[in-house]
């Protein structure tokens, strides 16, 4: 057999770095990747001493590899060596002694876990895992005699598979019978094919562990061709992917139980991509908007939308692209029922860089909770009778209107109205029409007042009229022509009869009358006790 040709096949089969020395540590030969590692060209070590890409303590380490007894040869041993610029980088390499051409020469199959080392600094809860995972990743080196179905191994087979040493012989056979029963049909005719044929060749397996267990194993192999370009012998690498078959099977189980969890749920799923584009959509989602997956796939959500809260909805996923990559919003869609509040929670998803290349919203209906909000909010700022601000929402805004006018130096005028003889309303006709002829004369109130002034009930008949940026002159003309409306109405009982009521109206401002909201208050009430004591039915100011 070539050497040669062997080693230049090995070398350019793996993506290791590969090194060749005597027992001196001088390298005699390497292949690119080992060079590329340390930042040289292959020429450049050649010839060189491994100790001086060393530290000071290489000689030592030397020693120690080339008495290490035959169970730990080819197993991982430590190693840092001297990158061009002068960092030191860690490797794991795994060490064979071999004689060829009767020189005795060590054969070094490197790995830069220089990364690994230092992503084990700062997570050192993840170390185990990371040097478990490189352990299980390594590479066996083997080369196939076609003739004699001799296996050379280049590694501790018997140690990766948990074997004694010897137990797994140099024969074919021998590994064919360790191949998992469903897999061994595979193998055989893989056997066959690489006895003619001049095509790399790839192929995954399960072989028998010493525990009793199958590990997964993926071996690609290249021929070494005759004068007559048929294949003499095979080179290959077998590689344990145990874990990413472990991985794969989990993340497998996981998906199906995601779909059936994503499928089964109430709650709506989708994917978008940074333009809002559907990538993925749940069967609830679909549900929830009467439409296909096909006619969601590829378009954006935003026409879906409803216009008014589309401006905070685009500033709400805008919270996607910042720590901690989440975003909770309200927003109105037009689904198969008409237009109904949604409530989602939005996630980021984030690539090796902290890029956002997707975003998974995981949303659902909260229509009648917030209509039920709406209610609360509703009755904690109106009476429920009449429509009007209640009286706590009223001191609020009536404290706010004086502050403003104290600010800006402009007038305020305020009316207390008080329903003459509302009690006989009440005595002769029951209360329900004493609400009716309240919630009518709210109305009635609401429809007279200008747009800029509010109303509220301060208590029983009393209602009180807040006028911004109005004096006494002109709020006294105002209470005027409303007690001309308020006369000039009838009420419609339930026994058809029709009646009307007057009202008396104190009209008091500020600041010529008080300038706190309490002093205010109190003034306006003096006032429109004067119009009940003159005789009902008429506006007083103060």
């Amino acid at each position: 057999m070539n050497h040669q040709a062997i080693k230049t096949a090995l070398f350019d089969l793996i993506d290791d770095g590969v090194v060749i020395m005597n027992v001196a540590a001088t390298i005699i030969d390497c292949n690119q990747a080992f060079a590329q590692h340390l930042g040289y060209q292959q020429q450049e070590l050649l010839g060189s001493a491994l100790q001086s890409l060393q530290d000071d303590d290489a000689d030592a380490v030397l020693d120690q590899w080339l008495n290490l007894p035959r169970d730990q040869q080819g197993a991982p041993q430590p190693l840092k060596l001297r990158h061009r610029d002068g960092a030191m980088l860690d490797f794991e390499i795994n060490l064979i002694q071999a004689v060829v051409a009767q020189q005795k020469l060590i054969y070094g199959i490197t790995r830069d876990v220089t990364d690994r080392k230092r992503q084990a600094q700062m997570l050192a809860d993840s170390e185990r895992r990371l040097a478990l995972a490189a352990r299980a990743s390594f590479d066996l080196l083997y080369e196939w005699d076609v003739s004699t179905d001799q296996l050379i191994w280049f590694g501790d087979v018997d140690g990766f598979l948990g074997y004694e040493q010897g137990a797994i012989s140099h024969d074919i056979n021998t590994w064919l019978a360790l191949i998992h029963p469903h897999d061994v049909g595979q193998l055989e005719n893989a056997v066959e094919l690489h006895r003619t044929s001049t095509q790399e060749i790839r192929y995954e397996y399960r072989i028998k562990h010493c525990d009793g267990s199958y590990r997964y194993w993926q071996d690609h192999a290249l021929p070494l061709l005759d004068e007559h370009n048929q294949p003499t012998r095979w080179v290959g690498v077998c590689t344990d992917v145990t874990r990413q078959q472990e991985n794969k099977q989990a993340l497998q189980a996981s998906e199906e139980k995601y779909r059936l969890l994503v499928e089964n749920q109430t709650d709506m799923v989708v994917k978008v991509d940074n333009e809002g584009r559907f990538l993925f959509v749940s069967p609830s989602y679909c549900r929830t908007f009467g439409k296909t997956e096909h006619e969601l796939l590829g378009n954006t959500f935003m026409p879906l939308v409803h216009e008014e809260d589309r401006e905070a909805t685009q500033e709400a996923m805008q919270a996607l692209y910042r720590p901690p990559y989440t975003a909770y919003m309200e927003q109105r869609a037009m689904t198969k029922k008409g237009w109904r509040w949604l409530g989602w929670m939005d996630t980021a998803i984030l690539d090796d860089h902290n890029e956002v290349v997707a975003i998974v919203g995981v949303g659902r209906d909260i229509t009648e909770k917030k209509e039920a909000a709406q209610k609360l909010e509703k009755l904690a700022t109106y009476d429920s009778l009449t429509g009007l601000y209640n009286r706590k929402t009223l001191d609020e805004r009536l404290q706010d209107e004086i502050g403003r006018a104290e600010r800006y130096g402009h007038d305020l005028s305020i009316f207390m109205i008080d329903l003459d003889e509302f009690k006989l309303i009440n005595d002769r006709h029951g209360h329900h029409c004493g609400d009716k002829v309240l919630h009518e004369f709210s109305a009635l109130l609401l429809n007279t007042i200008r747009r800029t002034d509010y109303a509220g009930r301060y208590g029983g008949e009393e209602m009180v009229i807040v006028l911004p940026e109005t004096n006494a002159g002109h709020a006294e003309d105002l209470a005027q022509r409303l007690s001309q409306v308020i006369n000039a109405h009838e009420y419609s009982m339930d026994d058809g009869k029709c009646l009307r009521v007057t009202a008396s109206i104190g009209v008091a401002a500020y600041p010529e009358h008080a300038k706190t909201a309490d002093d205010l208050m109190q003034a306006v009430d003096d006032a429109m006790y004067k119009a009940k004591r003159a005789g009902r039915n008429r506006v007083m100011l103060l």
